[in-house]
């Protein structure tokens, strides 16, 4: 059997990307530069591997939220994990994501502008991206798009040094639980011909246009008051 070139050259680059990370991580954690600028590239490479480690932590715990929950609620059957044991991991995600939100709201705009491409493919292509067997009807597809777009556009704000507050939490915390309902019932052929999904994105969308208008308001009132203080003075 003649060896696969194209095999060989790939798992080449990914040692070579491997090795350069291992290299990377010794750096960061064992390097002690001298120099200013060596001080300064260390402190980048900390923040990039912060930033990729707190991405691939995100993506694991919505992903055992999203995929426990579906067996937790008997949404998919699995003779692997038990039910109760599938609702607590789904617990113990939500508590894990609630405790690091600060960390993740900053990126929140960036992801969900990611999903209004995929809604727009969807749209496009007529089925689900991840099932092509599943057709999914443009009005859903636009719908779903246009919701995520709103929420995009209304956490752009979060992106800056902004501190959250008890109103965008909860906000931020019902758009992922809302989201997490229109996956699990994504899963079957039925969701597409019954509104309990959009319904859900479409309250985790008001939620944080909610919380958008709540911070206007109050901003707005301390501006006055500000305002108002200087002209006594």
């Amino acid at each position: 059997m003649e060896p696969d070139v194209g095999a060989i050259i790939a798992v080449a680059a990914l040692v070579l990307v491997a090795s350069a990370l291992v290299g990377a991580g010794l750096y960061a954690l064992f390097g002690k530069p001298t120099s200013h600028e060596g001080k300064q590239r260390k402190q980048h490479v900390i923040h990039g591997f912060e930033l990729g480690g707190g991405i691939v932590l995100g993506i694991i715990l919505m992903a055992s939220m999203v995929g426990c929950s579906q067996i937790a609620f008997g949404v998919v059957e699995s003779g692997r994990i038990a039910r109760t044991t599938a609702l607590f991991i789904t617990l113990a995600s939500l508590l894990l994501i609630f405790s690091m939100i600060k960390h993740w709201a900053k990126h929140f705009a960036g992801w969900v502008g990611y999903s209004v491409l995929n809604g727009l493919r969807m749209a496009s292509t007529g089925h689900l991206l991840s099932n092509p067997s599943i057709l999914v009807p443009r009005w859903w597809s636009i719908s779903a798009t246009l919701l995520m777009l709103k929420s995009a556009v209304v956490s752009v704000r979060f992106v800056k040094n902004y501190t959250l507050n008890a109103v965008d939490k909860a906000a931020l915390m019902a758009w992922l639980l809302g989201f997490t309902v229109a996956v699990d019932f994504g899963s079957t052929h039925a969701f597409y011909r019954e509104p309990l999904g959009l319904v859900a994105m479409l309250v985790g969308t008001l939620a944080l246009v909610a919380a958008s208008l709540y911070h206007r308001a109050t901003h707005h009132h301390r501006a006055l008051g500000r305002s108002v203080q200087g002209s006594h003075s």
